[in-house]
C-alpha cells in the first residue's frame, strides 16, 4: 500500500515538473493519474456554410510531420490541409491570399492556431501554392467550399 502511495506521489509530481504552467488533480481512487483543469475550450460553428472572413495566416510543418493531428489522421507537411480553430473536421475552404491573388483549396484536419490574431494555420504544401513559405503570415480571405 505504501509503495501505491510513493509511486503515484512520485509519478504526479513528474508530471507537475514536465508540464509547470497546467494545473493537475491527483486521482487515487478513481485509476485516473491527472486531468487537465485550463484546457481552453472551442466552441464549434454549426452552420458554418456562410462563414467568410478576413484574417492572419501563418504555416506549419516540418516539426509536426509524421504527427498524429487532432482528427487522428497522420499530418503531412505537403498536403493542402489546415488548423482552424472553430470549423468543423473535413470542412473544405478556399483561402485566397490578398496580396496577390492566388487561390488554395484546403481541408480542415486540426485544431490551431494557438496565437492570438490568427485564424487559420496552413501546411507547408498550401503556403508554398499561395507563395507566403517566406513572409511566414498573409492577409487571407478564407471562404466555405461546397
Amino acid at each position: 500500500m505504501f509503495s501505491y502511495i510513493y509511486r503515484c506521489l512520485f509519478w504526479s509530481s513528474f508530471i507537475f515538473l514536465l508540464f509547470p504552467t497546467r494545473l493537475f488533480t491527483l486521482f487515487t481512487l478513481n485509476a485516473l493519474p491527472f486531468s487537465y483543469i485550463d484546457m481552453p475550450i472551442y466552441s464549434i460553428v454549426n452552420s458554418c456554410y456562410s462563414y467568410q472572413q478576413e484574417s492572419i495566416a501563418s504555416w506549419y510543418g516540418p516539426r509536426f510531420h509524421g504527427r498524429l493531428t487532432s482528427n487522428r489522421e497522420i499530418y503531412d507537411q505537403w498536403g493542402l490541409t489546415a488548423a482552424h480553430r472553430r470549423l468543423p473536421f473535413g470542412t473544405h475552404l478556399r483561402i485566397t491570399h490578398l496580396s496577390n491573388g492566388t487561390v488554395v483549396r484546403v481541408r480542415v484536419n486540426d485544431r490551431g492556431p494557438y496565437i492570438r490574431g490568427r485564424e487559420i494555420d496552413l501546411s507547408k504544401g498550401a503556403a508554398i501554392q499561395l507563395g507566403m513559405v517566406t513572409q511566414g503570415l498573409a492577409k487571407v480571405s478564407i471562404d466555405i467550399c461546397d
